[in-house]
């Protein structure tokens, strides 16, 4: 007997012996929960957080879930050795796996008795399957993960679980009606049924079950009570199988009698096309997906494969079943349901089961007329039979629902250019999202085409149209049946006609066999483009108008003019349909091609001034959002007030700084664009504002070649229409970028400029900004005397304007000159009176360069523990509004602390912080 055991049908818990486990806080169940769920599977940890956190994720997200994990794994094997995987949970990789089988899973003992239970139904052993049945109902005690609502009600996993519930209870009644028996399952179904209220083929079950039983009251009661909860709760009329239940109960018409009848002469089909000669690359997502057809399981395994169009789906799909074909001996179906092709040729569920049927030997009067029974007799003969179903080129789960088999021997692919998210959490299927190829996986599939001579001799000019065809496996073949064509071209020369056409879809397409036997680019996309919705379609165009490399939700509302849950609902349904790719949580991206097949089609249907309504909306939204969020960092010359925004546009908002630089990070490099867009539009007006209030996050995060060249594009965009004001503060923040950079002539250069125009404008905080910038310039020098005078002109200047922040960094950088150059006593007044007027200020980032300065004049005074002290509050300070470049250089200073106590330890742990923090945040240079 093992030590522990684990129940999901219900409550989450475990035994060790006898005795009940703790399993701690509710998300340590929930962990505990999925990975039930999918005993012997392994669950990601991108999942796992995905179940955690509805929203954004802590930053520590992932350490949490690996002390879960550890807590968990200490829970069931008290004496586990510490990052060790035990018996019943180890990891490899992302991944964690819950060792499970029938002696320790309700749910795998659940599975086992059903599965029995089917297989002696099938043989006619009525009493074995009424026994097993009724073990496997009696073992649900609720709903899976019961107590850990809202996510055990929604969660696909979770969601999946509990409908094999419905089924076990359905099939339990189905064997009982044909059998007898009915005593030993009515409990069970009855419960199964209280449960699932609105399951209408259980409940008709259920009532068929009572019947059967002598309970002709109950029954008819059963489908009225029924009656009414449909009418109240969904304002919809008994299905057709609830309401055949009732007359069959009026009827007194119930019994074995009803039962399906036997399965035809089986044949064994062999449709699968031909596995494709060009296939190639995707080893690794082939391999993934080998592992998920291999898996054991006790319902038809389900492969769901999406992707924008041209992709490769069919393809993927083809190789992946010829892979697998030799664990499918019974044979292979399969048929393209064209469900993006012209409207009028998709094939429908009723044409595609009479196909299938043929396929299977059930001849063609033997075929019922009803779509109902054509799927119940389509699964009868499934039954039991290890055969392979390809469903190539779906539009919707309605299209597919009744092809898919009731038989855990099958194995079903689907390709879709939807995400069939509905397969996913009904039917438990396995999701493979296809992205474009990638750059050595290009080379080999042009190369296995048109041959490996011919593309090694001319690499640049293979990398060159791989670029053009944007890694898109269709384009791909389209240029290389263009080369093939063209024996006598170079492939530079078929490179520069790419190059040369007036779009990259006019390049392809041209490449293209001219026979009109396959569709172009163009033809592919227009499948999926006109099955939008008008306003999806519309939003689609218009996409094309962004700028930036990526587009978040709220800039895309803005863009269409559009409310925040219509800009969802509607990138939600671009999103399904492959014209869009959610990269990372809320943020979109487009492929070139499909871009380019926006762009051209916005150029067809909207107007130049719809077009340019919706750039300038762009601009509106990051010009207000991006000024906002600059607020949050309190810079210490905010950029001038925005003018009010176009109506449509909906700005951001930031509750705090930490949100501020989140935004920042996400939208850096779609700013950066968005500036050099708005100064070759004509838009220069935009530019400068924009890139000024950049700043403050480049600083923070050490960007300082982004800072530099953003605000350059700003300082010619200003110079451009005579904008003194705009050339002002562009050199002044240039200055500040090239001083970090190490440019002091550049730096000097354009704080002169700035402080020239300033006293052109009569500014004297803007004068004393720059006498700070100054004093920046000549302290990193080590000209700390210098470096003290114009801090000390910069406070006289900034006190004439009650200018607090420019005092507070002015005495700061008194404070940091008199603490360099040994003068500690002197310090003190500077260093304290800055600290109090940055804590007034609520400037944290202030306030931490306040207590690192403390920590070097304590360190230069031989009293490590207080610098050490001084360094973590301001690393606190910094972490508070995520100022992760200022907060690495103080663990880098804490660690030299260390160094000097011998505190090896110390200085290992502070390093490996610096390191995180500055991981991919830092400029290369």
């Amino acid at each position: 007997m093992t030590d522990v055991r684990f129940a999901v049908l219900g409550p989450v818990r475990a035994w060790r012996r006898d005795t009940e486990l703790d399993l701690g806080s509710r998300q340590q169940r929930l962990v505990l929960a999925l990975l039930l769920a999918r005993p012997n599977r392994p669950v990601s940890t991108s999942e796992l957080l995905d179940l955690l956190w509805d929203d954004e994720p802590p930053r520590s997200a992932v350490n949490i879930v690996h002390r879960y994990i550890g807590t968990l794994r200490r829970v069931l094997e008290p004496d586990l050795a510490l990052r060790a995987n035990g018996e019943w949970l180890f990891g490899r990789g992302s991944e964690y796996r819950l060792r499970a089988d029938a002696q320790t899973s309700d749910l795998v003992r659940c599975r086992q008795l059903t599965d029995d239970a089917r297989k002696a139904t099938a043989r006619g052993q009525a009493d074995v399957a009424m026994t097993q049945f009724a073990k496997a109902l009696e073992l649900w005690q609720g709903q899976c993960a019961a107590g850990l609502e809202p996510a055990s009600g929604v969660h696909p996993a979770f969601v999946a679980v509990d409908r094999e519930y419905s089924a076990i209870a359905h099939d339990a009644a189905e064997a009982a009606l044909r059998y007898g028996s009915i005593g030993k399952i009515l409990p069970g179904v009855r419960q199964a049924a209280e449960r699932n209220p609105l399951d209408e083929p259980l409940q008709s079950q259920l009532i068929l079950l009572l019947a059967a039983d002598g309970k002709q009251a109950e029954a008819l009661a059963t489908y009225e009570h029924v009656r009414h909860r449909l009418a109240d709760e969904l304002g919809v009329e008994p299905s057709r199988e609830l309401r055949s239940a009732h007359e069959r109960v009026l009827r007194q018409h119930i019994g074995a009698d009803d039962a399906a009848p036997p399965a035809p002469r089986f044949l064994k089909p062999a449709q699968l096309p031909a596995d494709l000669a060009a296939f190639t690359g995707r080893a690794d997502t082939l391999d993934r997906a080998a592992a998920m057809v291999s898996a054991s399981t006790d319902a038809t395994t389900i492969v769901a494969v999406d992707g924008m169009p041209g992709i490769g789906k069919t393809a993927f799909a083809l190789r992946l079943a010829h892979l697998s074909t030799p664990q499918f001996p019974d044979g292979q179906l399969y048929i393209d349901l064209r469900g993006y092709g012209p409207p009028q040729s998709m094939v429908g569920p009723g044409e595609a089961l009479r196909r299938f049927l043929n396929a299977l030997g059930v001849p063609q009067n033997d075929i019922p007329t009803d779509l109902a029974d054509q799927a119940a007799l389509y699964r009868s003969v499934m039954a039991d039979r290890r055969i392979l179903v390809v469903l190539d080129n779906a539009r919707s789960i309605e299209q597919i629902q009744d092809l898919l088999p009731g038989s855990a021997t099958a194995l079903v692919i689907v390709t879709s250019r939807g995400t069939l998210l509905d397969l996913v959490t009904r039917n438990g299927a396995h999701r493979i999202t296809l992205g474009v190829l990638t750059a050595p996986e290009a080379r080999a599939a042009l190369a296995r085409r048109v041959g490996t001579d011919r593309v090694a001799a001319e690499p640049e000019a293979m990398e060159k149209i791989i670029q053009q065809c944007g890694r898109l496996p269709l384009a791909l073949a389209i240029a290389a049946a263009g080369i093939v064509s063209h024996p006598g071209s170079s492939l530079a020369d078929i490179a520069h006609e790419l190059d040369h056409a007036p779009d990259a879809l006019d390049g392809l397409d041209g490449l293209g066999p001219s026979q009109g036997a396959r569709p172009g680019l163009r033809g592919v996309f227009s499948w999926s483009y006109d099955a939008l919705s008008p306003a999806a379609a519309r939003l689609f165009r218009l996409l094309s108008v962004h700028p930036g490399p990526d587009i978040a939700l709220g800039a895309i509302a803005s863009l269409g003019g559009l409310t925040a849950s219509s800009a969802r609902a509607l990138t939600g349904e671009l999103a399904l349909a492959h014209m869009v790719t959610e990269r990372r949580l809320g943020r979109f991206i487009v492929h070139d091609l499909i871009s380019a097949y926006a762009t051209e089609l916005c150029r067809e249907v909207d107007t130049d001034d719809e077009r340019r309504a919706a750039l300038y909306r762009c601009f509106d939204h990051y010009r207000h959002s991006s000024h906002a969020a600059n607020l949050r960092l309190l810079p210490l010359m905010p950029p001038p007030e925005p003018e009010p925004a176009r109506p449509g546009v909906t700005a951001e908002t930031f509750p705090d700084a930490i949100r501020a630089m989140a935004w920042f990070d996400a939208e850096c490099h779609v700013l950066n664009t968005v500036v050099r867009h708005a100064a070759q539009q004509g838009a220069e007006p935009v530019a400068w504002p924009l890139a000024l209030t950049l700043q403050q996050f480049y600083q923070r995060m050490g960007r300082y070649h982004d800072w530099a060249a953003t605000m350059g594009c700003a300082l010619e965009a200003a110079e451009r229409i005579g904008d003194v004001t705009g050339q002002a503060h562009s050199h002044r923040s240039l200055s500040g970028a090239f001083l970090k950079l190490g440019e002091h002539d550049r730096h000097r250069r354009h704080l002169e400029a700035a402080r020239a125009l300033y006293e052109q404008l009569g500014w004297s905080a803007e004068q004393a900004y720059v006498h700070s910038n100054l004093a920046d310039g000549l302290f990193m020098r080590g000209r700390f005397t210098e470096s003290l005078a114009s801090d000390e002109r910069a406070f006289a200047l900034f006190k004439q304007t009650s200018h607090n922040k420019g005092m507070a960094g002015s005495l700061y950088g008194q404070a940091a000159c008199l603490i360099a150059m040994g003068r500690l006593d002197e310090s003190i007044g500077p260093t304290y009176e800055s600290m109090r007027l940055f804590q007034e200020l609520g400037d944290a980032n202030g306030e931490g360069l306040v207590w690192n300065i403390l920590a070097e004049a304590y360190q230069r005074r031989g009293d490590h523990h207080e610098a050490a002290q001084c360094r973590r509050r301001g690393i606190d300070l910094y972490r508070k509004v995520d100022s992760r470049f200022n907060a690495a250089e103080a663990f880098i200073r804490l660690g030299l602390t260390g160094m000097a106590t011998g505190d090896y330890r110390s200085v290992r742990e502070c390093l490996t912080q610096a390191l995180e923090l500055l991981d991919d945040r830092v400029d290369e240079s």
